[in-house]
């Protein structure tokens, strides 16, 4: 105690460290006892009711993790995420209403932050209510400082929601001309056109959402970004497919492998084309060298 004083301006961080390590092995009770000490003797009281909280959340005690966030808003009333966090502890509880009322709440403090439309947006398609849904995504697309990622998440909503196809491709084309080198915009906009049935502009865009998304790895980015890489892929290889374009189909099934092993639709895809490409047994066929190599990635799968 002496070492994390009340003049050591580093008490807390000290404090959040070790206890942020304490939730990572799931030793709920000695961090919940070392954040109730930070709480009495830093100076930092709202960081560490909102560290109690975390834990509390961790431990699927949502009510008292509820109070916890209240007691840090009370003291600084500006941290609007809170009311975000203090949603997700109501919905966790099933009460649906008092999590709309706090997903609301940022809302009405910060109208021009697009960031609280998108979740409070994400909750009403959660329960249903698309027309509330669609009143907040199209809302974030007004304001000034609106950009590619309300037109894109508008694109979404359109797309997977309402399957408004036509209105998905004008939302996503939207974001592009904000953004022209934005992955996720060309990814949903490759799959809309897909789903329109244009598979050559399909095509387009997700060359150029994978060209994009490969940029953005270049810089360094985390594993879940060569998982999104792979999606792109496996997308254009699905769309190689459905107008028979086989070698095209198995070489970007292949770099979605190579991108995530994981992944399990590029071998489901390779799978049909082994049984499409081997049904010609003639060795000098120009595509029983791609059979083969398909052949090999299934082999490997299989080891």
């Amino acid at each position: 105690r002496s070492y994390f004083g009340k003049e050591n301006k580093y008490e807390f961080y000290r404090y959040k460290k070790y206890v942020n390590k304490l939730i990572k092995i799931k030793r709920y009770d000695i961090a919940l006892e070392k954040a109730i000490e930070a709480s009495e003797i830093c100076s930092e009281k709202c960081q560490t009711y909102v560290l109690i909280a975390k834990i509390y959340s961790e431990k699927v005690d949502f009510r008292n993790a509820i109070k916890f966030y209240k007691l840090a808003l009370e003291l600084e009333k500006d941290r609007y995420y809170y009311y975000k966090q203090i949603g997700d502890c109501y919905w966790e509880l099933n009460e649906v209403e008092n999590a709309i009322e706090s997903y609301i709440q940022p809302t009405i403090f910060e109208p021009t932050n697009t960031t609280w439309l998108h979740y409070l947006g994400a909750v009403y398609v959660k329960i249903g209510r698309n027309e509330d849904a669609l009143g907040c995504y199209l809302k974030a697309t007004t304001f000034q400082n609106s950009d590619h990622d309300d037109w894109c998440a508008l694109g979404h909503f359109y797309r997977m929601t309402l399957e408004n196809y036509p209105e998905a491709k004008k939302s996503y084309t939207k974001g592009i001309e904000f953004k022209d080198d934005d992955a996720s915009c060309w990814n949903g906009l490759g799959i809309t056109c897909g789903d329109m049935g244009e598979k050559q502009e399909a095509i387009s865009c997700y060359l150029n959402a994978i060209k994009f998304q490969e940029q953005y790895l270049d810089d360094g980015k985390a594993l879940s970004e060569y998982r999104t890489l792979s999606i792109m892929q496996n997308n254009l290889a699905s769309v190689y497919f459905n107008i028979e374009d086989y070698p095209n189909s198995a070489k970007y099934a292949f770099e979605s492998i190579n991108s995530n092993s994981k992944n399990e639709a590029p071998y489901t895809l390779l799978k049909v084309l082994d049984s499409i490409l081997r049904k010609d047994t003639n060795i000098e066929h120009p595509e029983s060298e791609l059979a083969k190599r398909i052949g090999e990635y299934l082999q490997k799968k299989n080891q």
